[in-house]
């Protein structure tokens, strides 16, 4: 391999390497978006029209609005939440500009347990397609999908009846 070879390829590996670091980073910021209700940081990290399934909650629905709007339907229930998310795999597209990240998700929602409440707790995965934007990490979620593999069924029933999650379609 010549010179100019070897440094072409060490170029293209610095760049998935450093897609990695950042669709990585986009994970951590969406986890901690949530979290703090920070619906800027939701809107700076999440597509306008992201399709999101969150199958145990509701039908597939579209847009960043409808998630922050069921945020904000949340948040009178909830005194604060907690999404604790590990074990990130990033698959680099093709062409750079595009990837699927995977992650291990534990939720916990803390409906005033000082005060007699429960918290309420769920774990699963995710699974999120995202392309490359101008925005804080340099990519944006596309696609959001959660897959329960266990959860508080009181999260269905304390939570989410009158989300407005429930009451969009894709």
């Amino acid at each position: 391999m010549t010179a100019a070879a070897e440094l072409r390829a060490m170029g293209e590996r610095l760049a998935r390497l450093e897609a990695r670091v950042a669709i990585t980073e986009l994970l951590a910021r969406y986890g901690r978006a949530l979290d703090e209700w920070n619906e800027d940081d939701m809107r700076a990290l999440i597509a306008a029209d992201v399709v999101a399934r969150h199958d145990a909650v509701a039908p597939p629905f579209t847009g960043v609005e409808t998630l922050i709007n069921v945020m904000r339907a949340l948040r009178p229930k909830v005194q604060a939440v907690q999404h604790f998310i590990t074990n990130a795999h990033v698959e680099p597209g093709p062409d750079g500009d595009h990837a699927v990240a995977r992650a291990f998700v534990f939720a916990v929602h803390d409906t005033g347990v000082a005060q007699g409440g429960k918290l309420l707790q769920a774990g699963g995965a995710y699974r999120m397609e995202v392309g490359r934007a101008d925005n804080i990490v340099g990519w944006q979620i596309r696609t959001i999908e959660v897959t329960e593999t266990w959860l508080d069924p009181r999260l269905l029933t304390d939570l989410y009846t009158d989300s407005p999650m429930s009451q969009h379609g894709a």
